[in-house]
């Protein structure tokens, strides 16, 4: 999937009585729409990330031509504003966030990379009782952790060794983290209230951080419809775009494409293989 024109520019909204601000991404190629308005997609990056990160702007460019994306940081990473809150907050945050975009899109649909995957889940678990439409129609994550037990994570030195330079390549900026919260929630505990909104989950086998176990929880754990896809090969979350940046976007282009038309994810659990390294 190779990215057409594409049009950015930041995107104010309110969540949790602060206007923050995002980077939305439209296609700028006229297209045949017959007479259908695009739906928008919410993509929260992962830890010490941020919504410039280089491999969230691939992302978003190559999802451009399908959707409009909308890429945010989460409170105290890049220029997200607070401090991290591990959670706590951020679930509301992006609750507020769907809710204000239903005014403006036909449907909303969030794609969370490792921790913002965790915050999705929270979101739309916790949202159920919201009625302003703060639940997303479709949930993507991407190498999420079933839970933040660090002697359970499945950290793997080898594999970080594997992909160090792609770790030494990535730029950083700011990160301001609150006092930790790791026990507050579990994305295990939370994932079946996501039901019925479709859920696809997405996890690399040569993940070094979070293990493919975590995968398997979450989709064991997750009512339906849901799908596991399972990247032979992949790295963690963001990292994989690294590795490869065609191989994320159709699978997620046509999970959403599906399920933001009324459609849903079948239960599936499928194993796919990169075609490079």
């Amino acid at each position: 999937m190779q990215p057409g024109a594409v049009l950015t520019r930041p995107f104010d909204y309110p969540a949790s009585g602060q206007v923050r601000t995002g980077t939305l991404y439209q296609s700028g190629l006229p297209e045949v729409s017959g007479g259908v308005a695009r739906s928008i997609v919410v993509v929260v990056h992962g830890l010490f990330a941020h919504r410039g990160l280089r491999e969230i702007d691939l992302f978003c460019r190559r999802l451009a031509g399908t959707f409009d994306l909308l890429a945010v940081d989460m409170r105290g990473h890049g220029k997200g504003q607070g401090v991290f809150t591990w959670g706590v907050g951020e679930h509301r945050d992006l609750a507020d966030l769907i809710a204000f975009l239903r005014g403006l899109y036909p449907a909303v649909g969030v794609a969370g990379f490792s921790f913002g995957g965790c915050v999705a889940i929270f979101s739309a678990a916790l949202a159920r009782d919201r009625v302003d439409g703060a639940r997303p129609d479709a949930l993507c994550t991407i190498g999420t952790p079933a839970h933040l037990n660090l002697l359970r994570l499945g950290f793997n030195p080898v594999l970080l060794l594997a992909h160090l330079g792609m770790l030494l390549r990535r730029r950083r900026v700011r990160f301001v983290p609150g006092r930790p919260r790791l026990g507050w929630r579990r994305a295990v505990d939370l994932v079946a209230a996501v039901s019925p909104v479709p859920l696809l989950i997405l996890h690399g086998t040569r993940d070094w951080l979070v293990n493919s176990d975590h995968a398997r929880q979450l989709y064991e754990a997750a009512g339906p419809p849901r799908k596991l896809l399972m990247i032979e090969g992949g790295a963690h979350a963001e990292y994989m775009i690294a590795q490869d940046p065609e191989l994320l976007a159709p699978l997620v282009a046509g999970f959403f494409a599906a399920s933001l038309q009324g459609g849903s994810a079948p239960a599936a659990e499928v194993s796919l293989r990169r075609d490079r390294s």
